[in-house]
């Protein structure tokens, strides 16, 4: 991710991130039969604790940022279409104020609405 940032603000950034078309393949139109049956497998109490540790450390790394981040990070993950990837690494860098130190801690935000799309399931538009 930070070679992607380094990229963006040297101009170099040109195609896609991650998934075809540049997306990150967060957003699912229709849940996999498998993946339903992990959700229903695994306890709450383990759910919860993952994603409860998870949030913790997020908010350690990026202190006051976290809140922007994160929720930048579900909408642009609950897309269709995706967001590109690095228009999400360019969003999440000014975001925390073009400190390269604060990536990292936007990564860990990134695994976490991850997880929550995992256990949940996608998110739900406001």
């Amino acid at each position: 991710m930070l070679d992607n940032v380094r990229e963006l603000r040297n101009g170099a950034a040109g195609g896609g991130g991650g998934a075809p078309g540049g997306g990150s393949g967060y957003a699912q139109a229709e849940p996999s039969d498998s993946l339903v049956r992990v959700q229903h497998r695994v306890p709450s109490q383990v759910k919860r604790s993952k994603v409860n540790g998870l949030r913790e450390q997020c908010t350690q790394q990026l202190g006051y940022h976290f809140g922007d981040v994160y929720a930048y990070l579900r909408r642009a993950r609950g897309s269709n279409p995706p967001v590109p990837e690095p228009e999400v690494q360019k969003r999440l860098l000014a975001l925390v104020g073009n400190n390269d130190g604060l990536m990292h801690g936007c990564y860990l935000v990134d695994q976490l609405v991850f997880q929550e799309s995992m256990w949940t399931g996608p998110a739900k538009k406001a």
